[in-house]
């Protein structure tokens, strides 16, 4: 009797940690699919399923399709309006349109590499079936009324109000554990978490200032050559604001326009001059002399592009194309 009573018991605990267990698995379907409970998530999956029961055998939605329908932050490297700014994160699980970030070229820094943002992860097919659907235009973009200032960038990240986009992207950009912070009292600081500025703080005539030389190390994607002073990086718009203006963009709202000046998918750490010398180019008219970055450009390029449903001219759909045809992986 009372072994059997232990193994009841047993067996009785043994239920309840997997009833915990397969609770814990729908709440994380649930929380995947953006749904606030088990119906809203059963009405979603129905219509998900009905969607691809047509689009799959009229050949609509391949994998392009199925990537912009993503929309989470840990793949969602796409989103139809562009509307947000997607958060970055180097170690999310990659799906099978993207690129593991263990592959060579794609490492990052620590590997002294240069760093891919999430939008130059995308596989050659994928990035080559993404271009195909890209509207062309025969001729030169048309001349728009172009004001930079309605381009809002370097926003504020949200929960660090003396924390802004520029900084984010160098922090993020730079070989782990090399970037010098210094925080709100304008001391130095190793918590990322406290920072407002990079740099060391120094006494200059009186007066505390930010140091900025040997505040970290980066590698120019457009060169390959290291840099170890923050002042003299810029942050680049692969895509630049002029170049989207003329391709769709003009008449976007202020918001959306503040979101494409701030989506971390399309801005990288540069040198100042490598900045200056692409400008507002397009692919046929500037691309980044260090040809290692050559197809991690050229996917990021086609991903923005794609994401705001902008067009590019003929000239440079053939450029973006050699160079995607060129990649290895």
């Amino acid at each position: 009797m009372n072994k059997r009573k232990r193994g009841g018991f047993s067996n009785l605990v043994i239920s309840a940690i997997w009833l915990v267990v397969v609770a814990g698995v729908i709440l994380a379907v649930i929380n995947a699919m953006g749904a606030n409970s088990i119906e809203e998530a059963l009405i979603i999956a129905k219509n998900k399923a009905a969607y691809y029961s047509e689009c799959i055998p009229s050949d609509e939605c391949g994998i392009v399709s199925i990537l912009k329908g993503i929309n989470s932050q840990n793949e969602g490297i796409i989103i139809e309006d562009g509307s947000n700014v997607i958060e970055d994160n180097s170690n999310y699980q990659l799906g099978e349109g993207f690129i593991n970030r263990e592959t060579k070229g794609y490492r990052g820094p620590i590997k002294g590499e240069p760093y891919v943002n999430n939008a130059g992860i995308i596989k050659k097919d994928s990035a080559l079936e993404i271009l195909n659907k890209i509207p062309i235009t025969s001729n030169e973009p048309v001349d728009v009324e172009y004001s930079r200032s309605e381009w809002k960038h370097w926003s504020t990240i949200e929960g660090k109000p003396c924390w802004n986009i520029r900084n984010e992207i160098l922090h993020r950009d730079a070989k782990p554990n090399t970037v010098i912070y210094i925080d709100k009292k304008m001391n130095s600081t190793t918590n990322y978490d406290e920072a407002c500025a990079i740099g060391k703080p120094v006494i200059v005539d009186g007066q505390r200032k930010i140091n900025t030389e040997n505040s970290g190390e980066w590698i120019d994607p457009y060169t390959g050559r290291q840099m170890t002073s923050s002042s003299d990086i810029d942050i680049d718009h692969v895509v630049s604001l002029s170049y989207a203006a003329k391709n769709g963009g003009h008449n976007w709202s202020l918001d959306k326009k503040k979101a494409f000046a701030n989506d971390l998918d399309n801005l990288l750490a540069t040198s100042a001059k490598s900045n200056r010398t692409k400008g507002d180019k397009g692919p046929s008219k500037y691309v980044p002399s260090y040809k290692a970055y050559h197809c991690q450009y050229a996917k990021t390029y086609t991903t923005i592009i794609n994401k705001y449903n902008l067009s590019i001219d003929k000239s440079d759909y053939d450029v973006l194309e050699k160079m995607l045809d060129a990649c290895q992986h």
